[in-house]
């Protein structure tokens, strides 16, 4: 087995924000290095193992998926307004993101096993919940 650690001083999210690549090589984790919460991986099996961040900017991560293929993340950000989540797909490689929703409010979204469709549920500002009696 082998053992690899990078340290940063700063505490990263461990609640449902780390985890392994399907490459077992390689760990996600969310973590509040520039004062935002955001994507990162550090080569595990490295001899000097660094983070690597695939997401930087003044918004907030909040929910991250490993894709079917593992070649990319699914992930739910701020990134389009503070008041808004937003899903985007993020290479595992580079950190090219694509937004994938584009309505404003708030999304959240799971991708089905084959990853040809996603399962989004959707609130919006301007439709109060429905009211079950």
């Amino acid at each position: 087995m082998t053992r690899g650690c990078a340290r940063s001083g700063l505490r990263p999210s461990i609640d449902g924000g780390l985890g392994w690549l399907p490459d077992s090589r390689r760990v996600w984790f969310l973590a509040e290095h520039d004062g935002w919460m955001q994507l990162s991986t550090v080569d595990a099996t490295s001899a000097s193992p660094t983070r690597t961040a695939l997401t930087t900017g003044a918004f907030r991560i909040d929910a991250v998926r490993v894709g079917p293929g593992g070649d990319r993340f699914y992930i739910q950000s701020t990134e389009a307004s503070p008041g808004e989540r937003h899903l985007y797909a993020v290479a595992v490689d580079d950190g090219a993101s694509t937004r994938l929703t584009s309505v404003p409010g708030g999304h959240e979204g799971v991708v089905s096993p084959d990853g040809e469709v996603i399962g989004l549920v959707s609130s919006f500002a301007s439709r109060p919940p429905a009211r079950c009696s």
